[in-house]
């Protein structure tokens, strides 16, 4: 498992984990809830990891916050889910 912050197609999100509790827990980030939170300048590709990485810190608190909320694996910050497939 590589931890590091991934543009993921297929979604088109972030795919990165954080460590919680000494367990690596796989997030993903959408660009609805990027934008919501920091700003309408978020690109909608592959750049979206800089994005992740200005930002990280209070994105992983955000997971870690939800997980300690009862939220199970993989935890998603979206405004709305993608569609897969």
């Amino acid at each position: 498992m590589d931890p590091s912050p991934r543009f993921d197609p297929e979604t088109k999100s972030v795919r990165f984990y954080v460590a919680v509790r000494g367990t690596w827990v796989k997030a993903f980030v959408t660009r609805d809830w990027l934008v919501a939170r920091f700003g309408a300048d978020v690109p909608d590709d592959a750049r979206m990891v800089e994005t992740y990485l200005d930002h990280a810190r209070a994105i992983d608190n955000e997971i870690a916050r939800r997980i300690a909320a009862g939220r199970i694996e993989p935890v998603w910050l979206a405004s709305s889910l993608p569609p897969l497939g």
